[in-house]
């Protein structure tokens, strides 16, 4: 019953990070707000990393700047998140940048898949106008791909987690309207509490310098 659970939770986690729009970016993808977007990667890698900053693993990897190097560790770990995405030009907004900086508890539910949740900040720059907001992010779900190879869950001390398809809703808290970007003339819009859906690719930087280095 486990592993079927587990067979179809990693199922529609492929199925949701690969349904996003055929012209958005795959490695990095954040749906429209009420206001601006949708929003792409910038174009230029990486377009978002994470970093594994403390894992609770007992002797399963636990420590600071370490993977869990065991099938059986489940953490928690704590993460920090860095994405960098970019709206363009168009007929009711002109060009967006955001950049949501998240961190939080992340648990382990198999070797490829964990669920967490980040709370961060993320930023808009319309063309020179800075607009920041609080952010809260549940679910937070990272799927590991080659950890669904056994022999890669404990190889190299679990660093073969360093490649990450995620998904996650992000709560922008707070009010936004026209006046916290650039919009085009006779566009407005008012939004209170906005939940948007993110999906794309992430590296643990931490996992591959680890993997680089042979630590």
């Amino acid at each position: 019953m486990m592993q079927a659970l587990r067979i179809t939770s990693m199922v529609l986690i492929v199925m949701t990070i690969w349904s996003v729009p055929a012209k958005a970016d795959i490695w990095d993808w954040l749906e429209q707000l009420s206001g601006p977007g949708p929003f792409n990667g910038r174009g230029k890698l990486p377009e978002s990393a994470t970093a594994t900053i403390y894992c609770h693993g007992f002797d399963s990897g636990s420590g600071w700047l370490r993977l869990l190097n065991r099938a059986d560790a489940r953490g928690p770990c704590v993460f920090a998140d860095v994405h960098n995405f970019e709206a363009p030009d168009d007929e009711r907004f002109f060009r967006v940048r955001a950049t949501l900086t998240e961190f939080g508890p992340t648990y382990r539910i198999a070797p490829p898949i964990e669920v967490g949740i980040g709370v961060g900040l993320i930023r808009f720059n319309s063309t020179g106008k800075i607009t920041d907001r609080m952010t809260i992010s549940f679910p937070r779900v990272v799927f590991k791909p080659l950890l669904l190879v056994p022999s890669l869950q404990e190889k190299r001390k679990g660093n073969w987690g360093f490649i990450q398809m995620y998904f996650r809703e992000t709560h922008i808290l707070g009010k936004l309207n026209q006046d916290d970007f650039r919009p085009q003339r006779g566009t407005t819009f008012h939004t209170d509490e906005d939940m948007v859906a993110s999906t794309g690719i992430l590296i643990d930087v931490v996992g591959l310098t680890r993997l680089i280095l042979n630590k």
